[in-house]
């Protein structure tokens, strides 16, 4: 390890460490810096919520276009024991089973609904004013709140773990599409009828798939797709670029050469006599005198 290094151990940087592998072999590890802002605070990386940037395509009728422009004439499946699940992109929602003799047709097929564009834009303005509540709700609180009280919140959101931080800068504004008119219920004097929920893939390679299906309530159902399209496209170009830390292995015979040098430099003298040698003089002569 050169001088620098060493005196970044001894001074305990916590950018640097000494790290002990199975095997007995020693490390000398250097840890990259957290980023920091134009007034040096440390940084995730993330834009400024106050920024104007920081909102971009996290309207939900800009969501909804990207949505048209990435699913339009796309169907997709999924398989959940005996039932397949079709889901056509504003078309309809479709639940079936199909035979392997009978591969032409399905045998028992029930329709959960066509798209409705009335209900889609009635339950959209819906989510749009609840979430509008909701964030007014959050300014008055904030206004109304002590120091003390606002502190408390900033130790709070700083408990969330960075996966869930990162997951909630992704996701863009809530879509959904709702279909109704579907089979007739047998349960219920009602037709079935699905929400058709869009949110942020995980997935980086771009893959769309249905995630989940349920029944909340008779013969009402939800499906969940998750797609790119529904991400925040301006939080995915500010993810901070991964940092990679830096080993390499310590000469253990050479830093032992430079351990036993520096107890000779701050050690006795010369062993001839009183007061001899060494940056800090020397103990007693003789044989106590500290030779190498």
């Amino acid at each position: 390890m050169s001088d620098h290094e060493r005196a970044l151990l001894a001074a305990g940087s916590p950018d640097v460490a000494l790290m002990t592998a199975h095997d007995g072999q020693r490390y000398f590890c250097a840890f990259p810096g957290a980023p920091r802002d134009e007034d040096g605070e440390p940084s995730d990386g993330s834009p400024d919520s106050d920024s104007p940037d920081s909102s971009r395509g996290t309207d939900a009728s800009e969501v909804a276009r990207r949505l048209d422009d990435a699913l339009a004439k796309t169907c997709h499946y999924r398989i959940e024991g005996w039932w397949t699940y079709e889901y056509c992109h504003r078309r309809h929602v479709r639940q079936y089973h199909q035979d392997a003799a009978a591969a032409s047709s399905a045998n028992v097929e029930y329709k959960l609904g066509t798209f409705d564009a009335a209900q889609t834009a009635a339950k959209m303005a819906a989510k749009e004013s609840a979430r509008e509540r909701s964030a007014e709700t959050t300014r008055d609180d904030g206004e109304r709140s002590s120091p003390a009280g606002a502190a408390a919140g900033n130790n709070a959101d700083a408990s969330a773990t960075p996966g869930e931080e990162t997951r909630e800068r992704r996701s863009a504004a809530s879509v959904s599409h709702v279909f109704t008119g579907g089979t007739p219920c047998d349960l219920a004097d009602l037709n079935r009828e699905t929400e058709v929920i869009f949110k942020c893939s995980d997935q980086s390679d771009g893959v769309v798939a249905i995630v989940d299906v349920s029944e909340p309530a008779t013969c009402r159902y939800a499906l969940t797709l998750a797609t790119p399209a529904a991400c925040d496209p301006s939080a995915a170009a500010a993810a901070p670029t991964p940092r990679q830390i830096e080993c390499r292995a310590v000469d253990e015979k050479s830093e032992t050469a430079v351990e036993r040098d520096d107890s000779a430099e701050y050690g006795s003298g010369s062993g001839k006599g009183e007061g001899g040698g060494g940056r800090r003089g020397g103990r007693a002569g003789g044989r106590d005198g500290g030779e190498l």
